[in-house]
C-alpha cells in the first residue's frame, strides 16, 4: 500500500507539471513575445521621430532651396511679366509656418482624424504638401503620407487621415513642404486620448 501511495502522488506531480508546462507554453511565452515585439516597434518609431526632428531645422536663408521667379516660369511677354511676378510673390511659400490649428477625432472605429492648420491669409492660393503622422504610446497609427493641398482664401489647410485606427492618438507630427518637397515647418502636437476637437 505504501508503494502504491507513492506512485499515485508521482502521477499527480507529472500531470501538474504537464499542465503547468502547457500554461507557460500557450500563455506566458506569447505574452513575452508580444511585449518584445511591441518594444521593438516603439524603439523604431522613436528613432524615426528623432531623425525627423534632427533633420527638420530650417536653413538660415531660403535662397538655396526655393527657386526664383525666373526659374519657376519662363517669361512670355512684357505685358505678362509684371502679372507673373506679382502672382509668384503672392503664392510663394517662403517663410510659411504652422501658426495654429485643430485636430478632430471621432468616437467610432470608422472615424478618421482631421487636422486643420492656419498658415496666414497672405499664403492664400499657395500650393504646398502636408503630412500628418499620428501615434499612440510611441507607435505610429498611420503612414503619414505627403498630400498636395492648396491654402484656402482664409489661410487654412485641412487634411483628413487616409485611415481610421482603433486607438485615439496621443501625438501628431504635422510637417509642411513647398510644392518641390522642401520642408517649410513642422509641429508636434500632444493630444488627449479622447474624441472631439483639440486646438493648438
Amino acid at each position: 500500500m505504501d508503494d502504491y501511495g507513492i506512485d499515485d502522488r508521482y502521477m499527480e506531480k507529472i500531470v501538474a507539471g504537464v499542465v503547468l508546462g502547457l500554461i507557460l507554453l500557450f500563455l506566458v511565452v506569447p505574452l513575452m513575445a508580444n511585449a518584445v515585439a511591441t518594444q521593438s516597434v516603439a524603439n523604431v518609431a522613436n528613432q524615426t521621430l528623432e531623425e525627423v526632428n534632427a533633420s527638420s531645422s530650417l536653413p538660415d536663408t531660403t535662397s538655396s532651396v526655393l527657386p526664383t521667379a525666373s526659374q519657376k516660369q519662363p517669361t512670355t511677354s512684357s505685358n505678362n511679366m509684371s502679372n507673373d511676378a506679382t502672382d509668384k510673390k503672392t503664392n510663394s511659400p517662403e517663410g510659411m509656418q504652422i501658426l495654429s490649428g485643430t485636430i478632430t477625432t471621432g468616437s467610432s472605429l470608422s472615424s478618421k482624424s482631421e487636422c486643420t492648420i492656419y498658415v496666414g491669409k497672405e499664403y492664400a492660393g499657395t500650393d504646398i504638401k502636408i503630412s500628418t503622422l499620428y501615434s499612440r504610446d510611441g507607435t505610429d497609427l498611420n503612414a503619414g503620407r505627403l498630400v498636395a493641398k492648396t491654402v484656402n482664401s482664409n489661410g487654412y489647410v485641412t487634411l483628413k487621415a487616409a485611415d481610421s485606427y482603433e486607438l485615439y492618438p496621443d501625438e501628431c507630427l504635422i510637417t509642411i513642404f513647398d510644392s518641390n518637397g522642401h520642408q517649410l515647418d513642422y509641429r508636434i502636437v500632444y493630444l488627449e486620448t479622447v474624441s472631439g476637437t483639440q486646438s493648438f
